[in-house]
């Protein structure tokens, strides 16, 4: 028996995350590729957060625009690739495969921001087997 207070417990979905397949920008259709994306709630995302936060700081420090404007740029790409917990494609899973594809793939990054703040596909109904 559960306690009431865990239907309120969220961080093991959180970083668990969700499958969500690819639309092929061809055709506009779904594909058979899919990434599985984590929540903003997971201590993954949330450590991520933490570190930009510090090297922001950092980097305000920067005289050069161009490289605060890099900076800025990877912060945002190692935040967007700690939502990224897994895949399908053959190529090995690694931080820098990601960050390539995440880069390469410019639709990418928008959709993956916004499915990760979408609570109820985490923690409602939608979630649920």
């Amino acid at each position: 028996m559960t306690s009431k207070r865990e239907k309120f417990y969220t961080r093991e979905q959180a970083s668990k995350g969700i499958k969500v397949f690819l639309t092929d920008m061809a055709t506009g259709k779904l594909s058979n590729e899919w990434i599985i994306i984590r929540s903003i709630w997971s201590d993954e995302f949330q450590e991520a957060k933490e570190v930009a936060v510090q090297q922001a700081f950092k980097d305000a420090a920067l005289e050069n625009e161009d490289e605060k404007k890099a900076a800025h740029k990877a912060r945002k790409l190692d935040l967007l690739v700690s939502l990224v917990a897994g895949w399908s494609f053959d190529e090995e899973f690694t931080e820098e495969n990601i960050k390539e594809f995440l880069t390469e793939a410019v639709h990418l990054p928008d959709q993956i921001d916004k499915v990760s703040t979408q609570n109820s596909r985490f923690f409602g109904k939608a979630s649920k087997p």
